[in-house]
This record gives C-alpha cells, structure tokens and sequence, in this order.
C-alpha cells in the first residue's frame, strides 16, 4: 500500500502517521514517518527520478523504524538497530534534505519487498566514512529480521554489492559459483562524501566511483535467489579482501536502484546535478582526439607526455600508464599536433614498455589501435594484454605484433593460436595505423595501411574465426615484449603514437569515418591495404 500527498511544497518535510480500520475497529496511530517532496528546486532528486530509479531512499527521517521510497515504488526501507537518522546534511550540496549514519556493528536499513534478484540493474548511493574496518555499504541478500524483534539477520545468499576493505577501497561483486568483482584502485575513506555506481547489463559489470568510471568487466551472471535491497551492512563471508566489519561505519545518503544500466554519461550528470564537478579530462579540440575520445575508449594514450613517467589518459576514464626501460618522448608524431615516443630495446629482454596502472580482466569484445613507425627487421610486439606490467607476462594475447619481415599479426590464444596476418609489410619508415578488433560473436578483425599524409583507410576483409580467448587479467602494454607466436625478439627503433583501447567492439564504419589530419613534410605515398588470415582449426 502506498499514498502519495499532492499538497505539499518542494523541499519541505511532512511528517505522517497511519490507523487502520475495518470499518467497526480502529488501530492506534501508527509511529511518524517523515518524508521531503520533491519538485524542480531539487536538482539531483529529479535527475533521479527522471532516470527511471524504481526505489529511491533519501534518508531524511527524523525518527521511526520505517523510511519512504521516493520513487513511489513502495519500497520503503525499514531501520534496524543502531542508524542515527539526521547525522548529517545532504549529500547532494543543492538539495536539502540529511542522510543516515550507520554505526559499523548492528546498523542497516533494507526492503521488505522480496523479489527476484535482478539481471539488469544499477544501484547508486553516497557514503562518506573515515572508518579502517571496511564494511558493505549496499547490496542485495536473503537475510531478514527475526518475526517479532529488531535483531539482525544476515543473508545466507547475497551478492550485487559494493563494500568497502578496510583500507578504503571499493569493491563491487556478483557472485557466479564464484565472486566476480572490480576493485577500485583508490581508497575512499577520507572523510569526504563520495558517489558509487554499480550497473550489471547483458555487456557485464561496470563500476563509478564520483562519476568516473573504476573498473568494468564482461561478466552478465549473478546467482539466482529472491531477496531484497539492504543498506549499510550484510554478510560478506567468502568474499576478496573481506573486511573486519560485515557493517559500514559512516553516512548513507540517496541510495536509488534502476532496472536498468545506467550509462556513463547519465552517471556523471547524476554527479554533477550533486552540485560538484566530474575530474575527468575534457574532450580533445583537435578533429582526430575528438573522435576518439567521442568513442568513449577505456584509454587514450596520446603520447605528448614531457617525461617518460607516466603516460598521460585523454580518455575519460583517467587510465594512465607507466613508463619502464628504455622509451624516449618528444619525438615527431603521427599528426601534426602531437608527438609520438620512441623505443629502442637492446635485446629481446631489454627494451622499454608503458603498462596501464589499471588492470583489466578477461575483456571479450575489444578494439586496439594506435600509429606505428618502424624499418626494425627484427619485429616485435606494438600493443596488447599481459599478467605483468613491467617485466615480461606469462600470460600474454589479445596483442599485435611486428613480424621480422614487416607484416603485422593480430593474435589471440585459446589452447592454440588464433592468428589474423597481413598481406603487407609496414616496417618501410612511414607512420602507419593499425586497428585490431574481437568480438564474442563475429570473430577477429584487423585493418592497416601507410599513411604519411593521412589517406581514408579502407578495413581489411573481417575474419570470423577465433572468437575465443584465453583468460587472462593483466594490463594493456605497449612495445617490448616477445610474442606468442611468429616473432622472436622485441620491436627495434620504433616510434609509437595515439595508442586507444576500447572494451567493446570498434565496428568498420567509425573507423572508416574518423578523421586524419595529414602531415606535410613527406609526399604523400598510395596507400597499402591489409588483409588477414587465421589458420585452419
């Protein structure tokens, strides 16, 4: 049962009480209950309801063991034990309103509105804490209070969940026979409020933390069982990086829940309708940046780094990488507003690389591309996936690499090579542009061609074979290893430029379309068209 009161006035707080009648008896009233209508003064409550949250929990009781469920979904929450209502103000700075403090032991709030844990699905709350004992901040589980008391009871089954390691990091799981998580790399147990995000989808796991995007990954499972939403603690036996404490310890503000996936861009309109700023870079100004970056790649290494330290992300998602051994910078570039960076390896063992500070699990539909400019006749390795940032991986594929006679292998392993081969060599010492694409369904792909003055490139012939992977978690890394397959010694004297990853597939046409300001200090050369093959299962 709901009831929903259209006298009222945005941003102030009524408080209720209910009888109920059978028409002969009448209850006593009920303990309040308070809640704040909404209206357009509220910027991010209507942002949230305008997105479609179907429960929305704003924390602005002042007392009584039941809450209100802004989304009109009657999902209200329910108050257990310890929660300090009132702790403190509004997480989100423009709308008025408190948020709830839970005491990191017995406190939590959750739903008892038992239903299908769902498939597709994101939850979005703020937390701000200072607590060293972790603690889950909010997640779907079984577990429901003993009939007739205010005890706590953990859920036997429970995942979809972000909780907190006693170290401040965030981590956000679903569990699949196994726990399958992201981890953010920062910890956020400075006293600050944050924003979380964790959406779950048909193109897997994602996770935001104050708007930018942490962590993804391609897992679309979660375990089957009917339970509810719960807020500032639950059963976490069994889980990575399990902290001291089951139960946060700190402020909970504007948990919402959406049955759908939220998009990245709708979740830093969400942070900035908080009266905050996103830190993420703006896109780029010139024409080539812009349409990667519009392409919402997981990194975009433009390579006009000063230093060889720490290569700087132009993507949004602030994905930098490192560099190691002997990689120089400031070199001329594959356009004309950039530079590009050299390396230089001794030996097969002996080289430079940039390895991603974040790591990536087991990514099935991908796009790499990036510029190249070799006359090595050594070949070597120009980008792709390793278990070790910087010395060399053990567990290596979804890569690229420069055969000795010049032409490029896209290459993935499956227990055997999964190989897409051009038909050109490229190591004649003009800038080159190569994209390597997997998809789940369609197969491996892979399209180059020379491009001193920046000619419209043409995608080589789509490979449909080997469209499995081996699973390995590791980081994007650019040249210095050896391959799996056909080469045998690192890339020689080459300079690299505008190396971009996406996470999911780059179809033909944007490749084809995006645009590429030439360089003039070279006569423009006809360009070399690519094709591809794989070998015969």
């Amino acid at each position: 049962m709901s009831f929903v009161d259209t006298d009222v006035v945005a941003g102030r707080t009524y408080s209720y009480r209910l009888t109920v009648s059978d028409g002969t008896n009448t209850t006593s009233r009920s303990a309040a209950s308070s809640a704040t209508a909404l209206g357009s003064g509220l910027p991010y409550a209507s942002r949230v309801l305008n997105d479609g949250a179907n429960l929305y929990w704003r924390f602005g009781e002042s007392s009584g063991p039941v809450g209100a469920d802004s989304s009109g979904a009657d999902r209200a929450p329910r108050y257990m034990q310890n929660v300090s209502y009132r702790s403190a103000d509004n997480a989100a700075l423009d709308d008025p309103g408190y948020a709830m403090g839970f005491d990191g032991s017995t406190a939590y709030a959750f739903s008892d509105d038992i239903a299908p844990a769902p498939t597709t699905y994101s939850v979005e709350t703020w937390f701000r804490t200072t607590s060293t004992s972790g603690g889950k901040i909010v997640g779907y589980g079984n577990g429901q209070p003993r009939n007739g008391t205010n005890n706590t009871s953990l859920s036997g089954s429970y995942d979809r969940h972000v909780y907190m390691t006693n170290d401040g990091r965030l981590v956000f799981g679903a569990y699949t026979g196994s726990a399958v998580t992201l981890t953010s790399a920062g910890s956020f147990n400075d006293g600050e409020w944050h924003s979380v995000v964790a959406t779950q989808g048909p193109a897997g796991m994602t996770l935001y933390v104050d708007g930018v995007r942490v962590g993804r990954n391609s897992n679309a499972s979660a375990q089957s069982y009917d339970g509810s939403w719960r807020v500032g603690g639950d059963q976490l036996n069994g889980w990575p990086s399990r902290p001291s404490s089951n139960f946060f310890a700190g402020d909970i503000d504007e948990t919402a829940v959406y049955p759908t996936v939220l998009p990245a861009a709708t979740v830093r309109e969400h942070f900035t309708a908080s009266g905050r700023v996103v830190d993420v870079p703006q896109a780029p100004a010139d024409a080539y940046g812009a349409a990667v970056y519009s392409a919402d790649p997981d990194l975009f290494w433009r390579l006009d780094d000063s230093s060889a330290t720490t290569a700087a992300d132009a993507s949004p998602y602030g994905v930098t990488g490192t560099y190691d051994g002997r990689v120089t910078t400031g070199s001329d570039g594959a356009l004309e507003d950039g530079t590009a960076v050299s390396f230089s390896p001794q030996n097969a063992s002996n080289g430079g690389v940039i390895g991603s500070d974040l790591q990536f699990t087991n990514p099935r539909d991908y796009s790499l591309e990036l510029w190249f400019n070799s006359t090595t006749t050594d070949g070597g390795k120009l980008i792709g996936l390793g278990n070790n940032k910087t010395s060399l991986s053990s567990n290596y594929d979804r890569h690229v690499f420069l055969r000795d006679d010049g032409r490029l292998v896209f290459g993935t392993w499956t227990g055997q090579q999964n190989l897409a081969t051009s038909d050109a060599s490229f190591n004649d010492g003009a800038w080159h542009h190569v994209v390597a694409t997997q998809s789940s369904t369609s197969g491996m792909s892979s399209s180059s061609t020379a491009s001193s003055s920046g000619p419209t490139r043409r995608p080589a012939p789509r490979t449909t074979p080997g469209t499995g992977r081996s699973e390995v978690t590791g980081r994007g890394t650019r040249p210095r290893r050896t391959s799996r397959a056909t080469s045998t010694r690192s890339l020689s004297t080459a300079r690299c430029s505008r190396p971009t990853r996406w996470l999911s597939t780059l179809h033909s046409a944007p490749v084809r379309l995006r645009p590429m300001p030439r360089r003039r200090r070279r006569r423009a050369r006809s360009p070399q068209r690519s094709s591809v093959t794989t070998p015969s299962p």
